[in-house]
């Protein structure tokens, strides 16, 4: 167990309880991401859950949402709140290094997780790329602006490295990783950047 899992299982039980978690701010972020009903949805370092009610408004009764995180805890947390939810999984893996099917998702969620993999973004964003059906999306966001992020995870010595790049930065990433499509935002209030996997056609 690296001690980011360590960490994060530590942290887990009061995670929700440091979070001031706003649902017309996260609402308003995954209108930007296009998800349908019946889409199959991979939602990356789910930790407690906090996505998951939201993006099961917006899939419906035919969506699929898998909820992954490295750290048992915090899913475990998550499987408290959300075990009466149907249509939605739950698996503890590090998507880094764990085996995930290929061309099954028609999006893939990272909220508040993309800081975390410090030096490894680029290898994240191309393990991601594969994950996807034909013109799928990959978003990354924060409901809080990339000064706040550096500002938490200055107060740990398990996150300080942790860092959050410039959108527009996340977004040339991206584009090198040979997503297309790609979208990028931030604000005093937010972050937001995302790209497709390409279709057959295009």
């Amino acid at each position: 167990m690296t001690e980011e899992q360590v960490f994060f299982d530590r942290i887990a039980p009061r995670w929700d309880a440091m979070r001031d978690e706003e649902p017309s701010k996260l609402r308003a972020l995954l209108r930007r991401i296009p998800v349908k009903p019946g889409d199959c949805i991979l939602d990356v370092g789910s930790g407690t859950g906090v996505l998951l009610p939201y993006l099961r408004e917006l899939t419906g009764d035919a969506g699929r949402i898998l909820a992954v995180d490295f750290s048992r805890n915090m899913l475990a947390e998550a499987r408290k709140k959300y075990a009466g939810l149907t249509g939605i999984s739950f698996r503890t893996a590090d998507v880094m290094h764990d085996d995930l099917p290929r061309d099954a998702f028609d999006v893939i969620t990272c909220l508040n997780v993309y800081p975390h993999f410090a030096e490894h973004k680029e290898q994240f964003l191309r393990r991601m790329l594969p994950l996807l059906r034909e013109g799928g999306c990959l978003a990354i966001f924060h409901d809080i602006s990339r000064a706040a992020v550096a500002a938490i995870h200055q107060t740990e010595e398990e996150t300080k490295d942790h860092l959050l790049p410039p959108a527009e930065e996340t977004g040339r990433l991206l584009s090198s990783c040979g997503y297309r499509d790609i979208v990028t935002y931030e604000d005093d209030g937010c972050y937001f950047a995302a790209g497709h996997r390409s279709r057959v056609n295009d």
